[in-house]
C-alpha cells in the first residue's frame, strides 16, 4: 500500500511477487483479504482490470462489520489515483460506489468469496 500511495507501482508488483509464494493460512482472514485488495489494485493500475477483486475485498470487510477499514481503504484508493495519475472509469465507479460511510451508503451487492 505504501508503494502505491507513493507512485511506485513496480515496487508494489515486486512485493506482490514475493508475497505470492508465502502461504497465508486460511485463518488469517484479514491478511488474505488485504492481499486480495492490494493485488487487485496493483494489477488494475498496470492494466489488468481486477476491479472485482477489490470490490470482493471491500465486501468482505463490510460483511464483517469493519466500516472503519472500508473507509480507510477507500481513502487509500483516492491517494493511489492521485499518486499514480491513474484514471479508469471502472476504478472511479468503484470509488464512487464505496465512498461515504458504508453504514449509511450500503453497496448494492455483498459477495463474500
Amino acid at each position: 500500500m505504501f508503494y502505491l500511495e507513493h507512485g511506485k507501482v513496480l515496487e508494489a508488483l515486486e512485493s506482490l511477487m514475493d508475497l505470492r509464494d508465502f502461504d497465508i493460512q486460511e485463518e488469517f482472514l484479514f491478511e488474505r483479504t488485504m492481499y486480495k485488495f492490494v493485488a487487485g489494485e496493483t494489477y488494475t493500475i498496470t492494466n489488468a482490470n481486477r476491479i472485482k477483486a477489490i470490490d470482493d475485498a471491500l465486501n468482505i470487510f463490510q460483511a464483517a462489520g469493519s466500516t472503519h477499514q472500508v473507509n480507510r481503504l477507500v481513502d487509500h484508493m483516492k491517494l493511489v489515483v492521485k499518486a499514480n495519475q491513474f484514471h479508469s472509469d471502472d476504478f472511479d465507479a468503484l470509488i464512487e460506489k464505496w465512498d461515504g460511510t458504508p453504514s449509511t451508503k450500503t453497496p448494492t451487492t455483498t459477495t463474500v468469496s
